[in-house]
Formats: C-alpha cells, structure tokens, sequence
C-alpha cells in the first residue's frame, strides 16, 4: 500500500515511533488545550490547573523542536538529497506538519470584534 514517508514512519518500530511522534506530542497538546479552555472560563489564574498549564506549555515546545530537529536531519534531509519524495502530497504532508505557520503568513489575531460582545482586557 503507497502512504505517505510521514505514515511509514508512525508505522515502522511499532509502538516507539507511533507513541514519540504522534501519542506524546497530542497527549500534550490537548492537555494545554483543555486547560487553557479551563483557565478562560474560570478566570482562575492560581493553583495546580495554572501550573500544569504552563509546564505542558513548556514541554510540548521543547518536545517540538527535539522531534523537528530529529526528523530534519533523520527524514527530511536524506529523502531530499535522495530524491525520494513520492508525490506534492508527501511534500506537502511533512512541509505543514513542521514548520511554522507564521512562516506561510498566519497571524493569530487578537480578540475580534462581534457584535453583542464586549471583551475587557
């Protein structure tokens, strides 16, 4: 079955790469997300829901850069110099998956007007 080098990669060492590039870095993302959404809601910026706020903050960036380097010099670079890329959608799966989105032009916008909605900051 054709797949992606990014699906190969989850696929091959069985569990190891599945849980290092995929498990860990979602258990850490969708532990800040929730408790972002907690401290939103509540207002309540002290306590154990901050801190782990903040260190799965901290975590997952360090996790991140690790596992870019990582798979820069592991993945990317070798497939490159090999020209092995199978097809755009390769290219593009592992260019999205990696970079930054500030580098394509997103910028996270501050609290939006709408209408009905009064924001204080």
């Amino acid at each position: 079955m054709n797949m992606t080098h990014y699906m190969e990669l989850l696929a091959v060492n069985q569990p190891w790469n599945l849980l290092i590039f995929m498990a860990g870095p979602v258990v850490l993302a969708e532990t800040l997300a929730i408790t972002e959404f907690y401290l939103l809601f509540t207002r309540n910026f002290t306590g154990w829901v901050h801190r782990v706020n903040r260190s799965a903050g901290i975590i997952v960036g360090i996790y991140f850069v690790g596992i870019i380097g990582y798979l820069m010099a592991n993945a990317v670079l070798p497939i490159t110099q090999a020209g092995e890329w199978r097809t755009a959608v390769d290219v593009i799966a592992v260019v999205t998956g990696m970079l930054d989105p500030t580098l394509f032009g997103y910028r996270a916008d501050p609290l939006q007007d709408m209408p009905g909605m009064t924001h204080k900051s």
